[in-house]
């Protein structure tokens, strides 16, 4: 599921190795034809897609 929390970010245009650190999210992401960066994007999140990533971190924790 690691690429699942991570989703909300990259559909936004963030830049998954900016945030993330990862050269893999960043591979997966950049295959994606709707997934375009934004440099200008500043990581937020709204209040739906905020509690979405919690929601699934916390269950990444209880599996």
């Amino acid at each position: 599921m690691l690429f699942l929390p991570n989703a909300p970010y990259t559909v936004w245009g963030k830049s998954a190795v900016y945030v993330f650190k990862s050269d893999e999210l960043e591979s997966y992401f950049s295959e994606k034809n709707w997934y375009f960066p934004d440099p200008y994007y500043d990581g937020s999140l709204n209040n739906i897609e905020a509690y979405n990533v919690k929601l699934i971190e916390d269950l990444e924790e209880l599996y």
